[in-house]
């Protein structure tokens, strides 16, 4: 079986894309998100560098990426493996939960076997993909989220250093936001941040859990998701984006989602019909 993925994004949905691929060859480069990641594997084995070790999932296994962690993706041997995931937005936490209740969901254990979650998750891919009505699709995404937060996951993420480092690196991350797609350099974020480029380095991958250079690029490519929603053309996004041209966006694009620009633009608008 060759490497393929078909991804589906349902405009009545915001904040939710389902993703369900097979691949051998094919490997994710070291990358984050700024939305969280579940991924069920339905046969073979998937292996994933994340929080500074390998992790191999097997079938009916469920592994996790929290929002802003650095981590890879692909086959843990050579026969490839088939799975699912749910890229998962904070924000649809606050439109379907009291918004006092979540502010981010932090998963505990990188892979886990649960019957209900594998069970959940299935049933939200199957109803978002035969076209069930929003409402019937929100109650699943609902019911998954509370067996998910029993089993694997915390409200809040933990902190992960020394509150005094916190303020600096809150105006190093709005540096970033403010102009994604600027080409931003160590040291100039260090003296925004107050401190040497090396510390701030070290700082910054504690506190978020990824790479300055990685948070900056999950960034970007969130901006990209939401813009190849828009009539823009792909170049003109890549050129927006600050990359030198559509083949180097296209390439790191994929690297990030799975599929390239033009194949997650006609997901938004089709169902289950892309391949690589």
């Amino acid at each position: 079986m060759s490497d393929h993925a078909d991804m589906l994004v349902r405009p009545d949905l915001p904040g939710i894309e389902v993703l369900r691929a097979h691949f051998q060859a094919y490997r994710y480069s070291r990358h984050a998100h700024e939305h969280a990641v579940i991924g069920l594997v339905e046969s073979g084995l998937q292996s994933y560098v994340y929080r500074g070790g390998r992790h191999v999932t097997g079938p009916k296994g469920l592994f996790f990426v929290n929002v802003g962690e650095a981590h890879t993706g692909e086959a843990g041997d050579e026969h490839g493996y088939t799975y699912r995931s749910l890229c998962l937005d904070m924000s649809v936490l606050r439109r379907l939960f009291d918004d006092h209740r979540f502010h981010e969901l932090h998963f505990r254990d990188p892979v886990i076997y649960n019957a209900k979650l594998h069970a959940g998750l299935v049933a939200l891919h199957e109803a978002m993909d035969t076209g069930l009505p929003t409402l019937a699709c929100e109650q699943l995404l609902i019911d998954f989220i509370e067996a998910l937060i029993a089993r694997n996951a915390e409200q809040n993420a933990p902190a992960r250093t020394c509150p005094s480092h916190r303020p600096a690196v809150r105006k190093v991350r709005s540096a970033i936001h403010d102009d994604p797609t600027r080409n931003h350099s160590l040291v100039e974020l260090a003296q925004i941040a107050g401190m040497s480029p090396y510390h701030l380095a070290h700082v910054f991958t504690a506190e978020v859990g990824a790479p300055i250079a990685i948070y900056a690029e999950a960034v970007r490519m969130g901006i990209a998701r939401h813009m190849l929603k828009s009539t823009l053309s792909i170049v003109d996004i890549a050129l927006r984006l600050g990359y030198a041209d559509q083949s180097h966006f296209t390439r790191r694009f994929k690297q990030h989602e799975g599929v390239t620009p033009g194949r997650y633009r006609l997901a938004t608008c089709s169902s289950y019909a892309i391949e690589h």
